[in-house]
This record gives C-alpha cells, structure tokens and sequence, in this order.
C-alpha cells in the first residue's frame, strides 16, 4: 500500500509539473538588416504563434521591441504596468531591459500570431528570461 501511495504522490507530482510548464510559441524570422540611420543598430522581425493557452517565460529585451497583434487576442503585462489584453491590430512598444512578466495568448481554443519588430545591437539576444 505506501508503494502504491508513493507512485500515486510521484504522478501527481509530475502530472502539476507538466502543467506548470509554459506551451512555447514558434518564432519564425521574417526579416534582419543593419540600419543606416542608426549606425550599430539592426532591425530583426518575426512572426511568433501561440498556440491556444500558449506562454512564455517571463523575460526582458536588450533592445526595443514593436509587437503588432495580427490575430487573436494578447494578455500582457511589463512591470509597473497592470495586465494588459491587446486584441488584432493593436500595437504595443516595450522599451529595452524592461521586465516583461507576462506574455500568453489568453484564448484556450484560439491561435495568436503576433508580428514582432526588434532593434538592438547586432546579434543581441532577442529574449532573456528573468526570475519572476
């Protein structure tokens, strides 16, 4: 019978860890090129896709990040700010190193597609995870 306890303790254990972990999102490259205005600087896009109840981990930005929704619905929010929802069309700005806390599609039946636009130092990371 405690084995029996035990394994059942185990799979409880794994099955809330298992929940725990964010769905990731695919980031596909759309576009990279060194700017001529801003010498030192580079623009990078992507189109990231969440899948319904997809996240990520929360993390910051070495540069400045230009995030357009282009479908679904966004649940948002960087620190000092309260929990945003941004639905298609909408844009937000996020300003280099600022803590982004929470980032996931806040549909559970839906996809999010989201057009990112990042420009920082050549080759810088594009997302650092932080401790929450």
């Amino acid at each position: 019978m405690r084995a029996l306890t035990g394994i059942c303790i185990l799979a409880s254990i794994c099955a809330g860890s298992a929940v725990a972990q964010p769905l990731p999102a695919k980031v596909a490259p759309l576009l990279k090129e060194a700017m001529a205005e801003w010498p030192g600087k580079e623009l990078r896009s992507f189109l990231v896709e969440f899948p319904p109840g997809g996240e990520s981990v929360p993390h910051t930005h070495l540069g400045a990040i230009f995030v357009y929704v282009l479908k679904g619905t966004w649940a948002m929010q960087l620190e000092g700010s309260p929990l945003a929802t941004l639905r298609e069309g909408q844009v937000v700005y996020e300003r280099a190193n600022h803590k982004h806390l929470v980032s996931r599609n806040a549909s559970s039946t839906e996809p999010l597609q989201l057009v990112v636009f990042y420009v920082s130092d050549p080759g810088a990371a594009v997302s650092v995870p932080i401790a929450k």
